[in-house]
């Protein structure tokens, strides 16, 4: 969301498509981030301080994306779960 992800990270190194969900208050950070034909940033509107998931989800879904796996940590599951966009 905040786009603190430093430039050394392993996954700027991926040849896969990547999609980088942020904040769209936090877009003057965009400048610092890396920029790669395979990297793409998708800026999205907060929800009581966390990003929109039904904005994500729309996105991702705009994509032809049908299935998506996700590792999350408590907040995002739960948000997830609240959602009922968990199937297993």
């Amino acid at each position: 969301r905040g786009l603190k992800l430093s430039n050394q990270a392993k996954i700027w190194h991926n040849t896969q498509s990547i999609g980088v969900f942020y904040s769209s208050q936090n877009a003057g950070k965009l400048s610092t981030m890396p920029a790669k034909e395979n990297i793409r940033y998708i800026p999205v509107p907060e929800n009581q301080g966390q990003l929109d998931l039904e904005a994500v989800m729309s996105a991702i879904g705009a994509d032809g994306i049908h299935d998506l796996w996700v590792e999350a940590g408590g907040v995002l599951l739960g948000s997830l779960l609240a959602a009922n966009w968990v199937q297993e």
